[in-house]
């Protein structure tokens, strides 16, 4: 059978035929011990008997009566001139030259002998007696030998088949018992398709393996379930962010064909369409961001950094936002960490930017080092957030309740805490809020790997 032919058959049919032919090939080698070992029984039996017959033979050569023979046994004593003394008249049953052998010897020969039938088995002794030595000889039919033989072959051809059809079809009844879970759960997972990722498999009582794998699958079902339902609420997130400024970028564009004789008005809806066009560039980016961190190809390149000198130098060059006052405070004494320089500008310019929208006056960039990480904390003195909103506020197109909203702005993606939250923990860091102190609004915190004044690994971009 070859393997595509036995990827064809199933599963069932693979054990029940299995199941079958070792029982078959089980119940050969057993018959054919129990064939040999009845034949050797047997065989010591007619021997025996032959034994018997010979010491009955070289008794009465010394005065003492001998057995009678019958239909499965002839015996003779030969005498020393080659001819049958015992019973007279009969004709030898060894040749000339068995005789001479079995005078020197005990013999065993099988030839067929008259009266006895087809086949039989002879033996020859020597016997010493007054007058010379004489030849006792016994022949057993082997008959009964032949036909136990026949009888048990008969009854193992006949029984053979029967207990392999019968294996078989026990190993039928069982395996279908077995696997009709798993055809259950093949049945149940043919119904679940992108559209209806809230099916589940069968459950399966107990605690066996088949038990475990349709936990095993329900459970990984419900992990692609919430990738799924993800995924479909990030494009939806997408498609409505995108909406809004292509929307505004058209408006734009033809505001200003309106008439391109006022060079005022034209001037003006060019400058909005640009600004739309800055929003739709920074949230490609962003969402290319996002994408690749899914694919897991979001690769950073860290070195050796001045936290507090990069921090400081963004945020002297963020511009300004509604008067609200951005200070940065640098106790970090030049303190080195394991970080991209470029993802950490992003993070800073993102935090720094939600600090600006939420803010009441003020905003604090605060740096500091411990003996094992370097903390950059972006405080500002607005509403703070709401603590049902911190499990979520990391998450994509997540802008947390009214209370981080105090200034009525809604602008934004809700991808500037998603991706700072995305870009600290691939380079190994960790970003976390909390409400207070310093400045009674909210405190970002993120935290990176200190090193120490002399990197080995300092990969410059």
């Amino acid at each position: 059978m070859t393997i595509g032919v036995a990827h064809r058959i199933s599963l069932r049919w693979r054990v029940t035929l299995i199941a079958s032919l070792l029982s078959l090939a089980l119940f050969t080698c057993g018959s054919l011990l129990l064939y040999h070992d009845l034949s050797g029984r047997l065989s010591a039996a007619i021997d025996a008997e032959l034994d018997v017959r010979l010491d009955d033979l070289e008794a009465s050569l010394g005065g003492t009566q001998s057995g009678d023979d019958d239909a499965f046994l002839r015996s003779q004593v030969i005498g020393v001139d080659g001819s049958v003394e015992e019973p007279p008249g009969s004709a030898p049953m060894l040749t000339s030259g068995e005789i001479e052998r079995a005078r020197a010897g005990p013999i065993v020969i099988e030839r067929t002998v008259a009266g006895v039938g087809t086949t039989a088995r002879v033996s020859a002794r020597p016997v010493e007696v007054s007058g010379g030595t004489r030849v006792a000889v016994a022949a057993a039919s082997t008959r009964p030998l032949q036909t136990a033989r026949d009888r048990l072959r008969r009854t193992l051809a006949v029984f053979g088949p029967l207990i392999a059809a019968a294996i078989g079809a026990g190993a039928w009844i069982l395996t279908g018992a077995v696997l009709r879970p798993v055809e259950e759960m093949a049945l149940g997972a043919a119904t679940i398709s992108a559209s209806s990722t809230g099916r589940r498999l069968p459950e399966i009582a107990g605690s066996d393996e088949l038990a475990v794998l349709a936990r095993t699958l329900n459970s990984l079902l419900d992990r692609i379930g919430d990738a799924v339902a993800h995924e479909r609420t990030f494009i939806d997130d997408a498609a409505h962010e995108l909406r809004t400024p292509l929307a505004i970028l058209r408006g734009e564009l033809e505001l200003a064909a309106l008439d391109v004789t006022d060079h005022d008005a034209v001037e003006e809806s060019l400058g909005g369409a640009l600004a739309e066009t800055d929003r739709l560039v920074a949230l490609t980016t962003d969402l290319l961001i996002l994408a690749r961190s899914d694919a897991g190809q979001l690769e950073p390149q860290p070195g050796a950094i001045d936290v507090g000198a990069t921090v400081v130098e963004v945020v002297r060059h963020l511009p300004a936002h509604d008067g609200i006052r951005v200070e940065a405070v640098d106790a970090s004494d030049g303190a080195l960490a394991l970080a991209d320089a470029l993802w950490v500008r992003q993070m800073v310019t993102n935090l720094v930017g939600n600090a600006q929208r939420y803010a009441a006056s003020a905003v604090r960039v605060s740096i500091d080092a411990t003996a094992t990480s370097v903390e950059v904390s972006v405080a500002d003195d607005g509403g703070g957030v709401a603590p049902a909103s911190i499990p979520t506020l990391f998450d994509r197109f997540s802008r947390g309740s009214q209370a981080r909203n105090l200034t009525g702005i809604t602008s934004g993606f809700g991808l500037g805490l998603a991706i700072t939250a995305t870009l600290a923990e691939a380079q190994g860091g960790t970003i976390g809020v909390t409400n207070g102190p310093p400045l009674g609004g909210a405190c970002f915190t993120m935290r990176f790997q200190a090193v120490g004044p002399e990197p080995t690994d300092a990969s410059e971009r």
